[in-house]
C-alpha cells in the first residue's frame, strides 16, 4: 500500500484552528499505540524509531497535549477549574485566533499557543515517519 500526505498550507487554514488540535491528537495516539505494540511485541528498533518520530514532533510542537485538554475540557476551564489552572482560576481562559499567509495561531489560554501550519506540518512528517517504520516491518503487500 502506498501512503501519500497531504501537507496543510497556512493560507488553506480558514475553518476551525480547533478541529486540527484535535486530529492531531488522534495523530499522536495512534504513533503512541505503535509505540505500545512495538514494546510488547519487544521489537527495539520498531519502538526506537518510532519514539525518536514522536519526539522530533513533539520539539517541533510544544504543548499540543496541553491545547487538546483544553478544548477537551472546555466546560471546565470557563469555569476556572481546568487542571492547567490554579485555585484562582489562572491562567484565564482565552480563545483567539490569529493569521497571516504565513501562519495560523490558537490561543487558548496565556502560555498556550499552537501554531496550526506547524503542526500540521510536524505531524505530517511524523506522520509519513511513522508509516516508513511500519512499512519497513510489515513489507510490501
Amino acid at each position: 500500500m502506498a501512503w501519500r500526505t497531504i501537507r496543510c498550507l497556512p493560507s488553506q487554514l480558514r475553518h476551525q484552528p480547533a478541529d486540527d488540535v484535535v486530529a492531531l491528537h488522534h495523530v499522536l495516539r495512534c504513533v503512541d499505540w505503535a509505540i505500545k505494540d512495538a514494546d510488547a511485541r519487544k521489537e527495539g528498533d520498531r519502538s526506537r524509531a518510532l519514539r525518536a518520530a514522536r519526539s522530533t514532533f513533539d520539539a517541533a510542537v510544544p504543548k499540543t497535549k496541553d491545547v487538546r485538554d483544553i478544548l477537551e475540557h472546555f466546560d471546565a476551564y470557563e469555569q476556572g477549574k481546568g487542571g492547567l489552572q490554579d485555585e484562582n482560576g489562572q491562567p484565564e481562559l482565552i480563545l483567539t485566533t490569529e493569521h497571516d499567509e504565513e501562519s495560523y495561531r490558537l490561543t487558548l489560554m496565556y502560555g498556550y499557543t499552537i501554531d496550526v501550519g506547524a503542526a500540521c506540518e510536524a505531524a505530517a512528517t511524523l506522520t509519513e515517519d511513522a508509516m516508513l517504520v511500519l512499512d519497513r516491518i510489515r513489507g510490501p503487500e
